[in-house]
C-alpha cells in the first residue's frame, strides 16, 4: 500500500519525468532519511556484525535523451562523453542533476554512518563505491533499442548496462575497496 503514491514519485525521478522541485525535494529528503535511519543505523548498532565490511554503490546514471523511458526518450549515443559534455548533463534542473543530488545525499550519509560506526574494534566499515561520475560519462554503454525485451517495442532501455560493457569497471572497484578494507582491518 502507497496512500502518497511515494513509489510513483521515486519512479518519476529516477527515470527522468520532470516534476516540480518540491516534490522532488520530497523524494530526496525521504532518501536521505531511509539511509540514514534505518540502513546504516541497523548497520552501526548491529552486535552480530564486527568485522562486516558495507559497501554501497552509489546511484548509476541513466541517459535518456529527447524525452524519458515512457515518452520515446533514447540513447543512441555511440561514444563516450567528454567532461564538457558531462558537465553540462549536471546543470540545474536537468534529470541528471536529480541523481547527482541523490548521490551526494548517498555520500553525505555514508561519511555519516562511518563517523558514527565506533571505534577500534567495534568500528563498522562502511564504504563507497562511487560509480556515478565515471558511469555518467558513457552514454554508449546502455542496450538502448537493441534490448531483447519485446514485448516493450519502441522503447529504449537507457538505465541498464550491456556486459560486456563499462559496467565491467564496477569489479575493478569493488576488488580495489575490498583490498582496501582487509588492509585496514588488518585482515591478512
Amino acid at each position: 500500500m502507497d496512500p502518497i503514491g511515494l513509489s510513483k514519485l521515486t519512479e518519476n525521478v529516477m527515470f527522468g519525468a520532470y516534476l516540480d522541485a518540491s516534490l522532488a525535494n520530497i523524494i530526496l529528503d525521504a532518501n536521505k532519511i531511509s539511509l540514514s535511519w534505518n540502513v546504516y543505523r541497523y548497520i552501526n548498532g548491529c552486535r552480530e556484525c564486527k568485522g562486516m565490511v558495507t559497501l554501497v554503490r552509489t546511484i548509476s546514471p541513466s541517459h535518456f535523451e529527447n524525452g524519458t523511458w515512457k515518452t520515446g526518450g533514447t540513447c543512441e549515443r555511440s561514444k563516450p562523453y567528454n567532461k564538457e559534455e558531462a558537465a553540462n548533463l549536471l546543470k540545474v534542473g536537468s534529470k541528471n542533476n536529480v541523481e547527482w543530488k541523490v548521490r551526494n545525499i548517498q555520500m553525505e550519509e555514508i561519511k555519516r554512518a562511518r563517523e558514527e560506526g565506533g571505534v577500534g574494534r567495534e568500528k563498522r566499515l562502511i564504504q563507497a563505491m562511487d560509480i556515478t561520475n565515471v558511469m555518467l560519462m558513457r552514454p554508449d554503454g546502455h542496450p538502448g533499442f537493441h534490448w531483447r525485451d519485446k514485448k516493450k517495442k519502441g522503447f529504449n532501455d537507457c538505465v541498464h548496462w550491456c556486459v560486456p560493457g563499462p559496467i565491467d569497471a564496477w569489479n575493478d572497484l569493488l576488488l580495489e575497496l575490498l583490498r582496501r578494507a582487509a588492509k585496514d582491518a588488518d585482515w591478512h
